[in-house]
Order: C-alpha cells, then structure tokens, then sequence
C-alpha cells in the first residue's frame, strides 16, 4: 500500500533545480487497439455526446502534437480518459492557469528518487513540476546512469487539500496505485514535504509550495 510521511521543509526556494530539459520534453502516448481517440471503445464512443467526441478528438490531437514533437524516446502511458473527459474541471484548470492567483498553482519537486525501470531499481533525476489546481499531469522520471524513461502520475484535486502521486491508470480510465498528500492551504503557503513509497514504482521525497511572486491579492480557494 502507498505510504508517506510529511515534514516540513527547509529552504524550500533556495533548493538548486537540477531539473534537465529533456526530462521535460518527454511526451505522452495512448495505448491500446481501439480506432477511437485517447483508446476509449466503440460501444463507450457510441453513447457519448458530440460534445464529448469532440473533446475526446482534440485531447488527441494535443497529445499527438506532444508526442510528434518529442525525442525517440517517448514515454509511453495509457490516458486517465475519466479525467481527460471531465469538461468542467478542465475548464476551472484553465481559468485558474489564466488568473494566475496565488494559491491556484503548486510548484512540486521529485528528489531522492530511486525508480525500478523495467523491474530493476536505479536512481533518477530530480523533477520539478508546476501543477494548477484541479489538474492531472505525467511526471517523466529518467534515470541518471542510461536515460531510461518512466512515468507517473500527479493529480491535484479542485479543493487545493490533496495530491495524489499514482502509478497507473485501470480499464476504466481510472488512475491507480496512488499515494495521497494531504495539506491544508496555510501549509502549502509555507511548503511541505513528504516522503512516498508506490510499492514496486518509486520512492521519493515530495516537497510542493503554492508558486510565488504572483502579485495578487493572497485568497483561499473557491
């Protein structure tokens, strides 16, 4: 079962961001058979709305123009298509990535990362990632000694309370494996850290804060 254990951190801003550049080039893929956008089956397809066909098409089509634009090396991950599919939370993403406002976006970093790539367990470079409130996102994960990629999954609920750290998606789109990180708004102001295990994927230590230097009245969240 995931495990973790939160701390406080220390100097979080002044923290040197060993992140490289091709760690965020890394790009997403669907897998599977079905003809349909992001993998989802005929019979699911058939009784969808226009709307959410539509949605479904263009969330391809983003994830196509990721992977054209991407190295050889392509991490490859089955999409979360009940979250890709959720129109009003991707909306709410959005303003809240147009508003910029304090308190809407955490900026995370992976560090102490030790990663079992195809079954053997080595180390990986730290990552920093940016994620809005209410977003889902794929954290590439490359192992310093080979460049092998893998991937997780960072999901950061609408109430601004809870990141999840997952290791995979099920048939039904749902994501899976995950450890949750539970901080209240006052905290993430500060930073805090946690120290997560996914059995079998990763350890790591987690430190997020809310982004600073936007200037912006401080506001708790919707």
């Amino acid at each position: 079962m995931p495990a973790l254990f939160p701390t406080r951190p220390r100097f979080w801003f002044r923290r040197p961001q060993a992140l490289r550049g091709a760690v965020l080039a890394a790009a997403l893929a669907v897998t599977g058979c079905s003809a349909n956008p992001l993998g989802i089956d005929d019979e699911e397809w058939a009784q969808m709305t226009p709307a959410q066909q539509a949605l479904a098409t263009q969330k391809e089509r983003e994830l196509e123009a990721v992977r054209l634009a991407s190295s050889s090396d392509t991490v490859f991950l089955p999409a979360p298509t009940r979250y890709a599919m959720d129109e009003g939370r991707r909306l709410r993403v959005e303003e809240r990535r147009r508003r910029d406002r304090f308190g809407d976006t955490l900026i995370c970093h992976l560090e102490d990362l030790a990663v079992a790539f195809n079954g053997r367990w080595s180390v990986a470079y730290p990552v920093q990632v940016p994620v809005v409130r209410g977003e889902f996102l794929a954290v590439p994960l490359t192992e310093t000694a080979s460049e092998e990629r893998e991937a997780v999954w960072l999901d950061y609920s609408d109430s601004g309370n809870t990141l999840r750290l997952c290791s995979g998606v099920s048939d039904r789109g749902d994501l899976t494996g995950c450890a949750t990180m539970v901080a209240g708004y006052r905290d993430l102001i500060d930073g805090m850290q946690w120290q997560v295990m996914l059995p079998g994927v990763m350890e790591a230590t987690v430190v997020c804060a809310f982004k600073p230097g936007v200037a912006v009245t401080v506001s708790q969240p919707d």
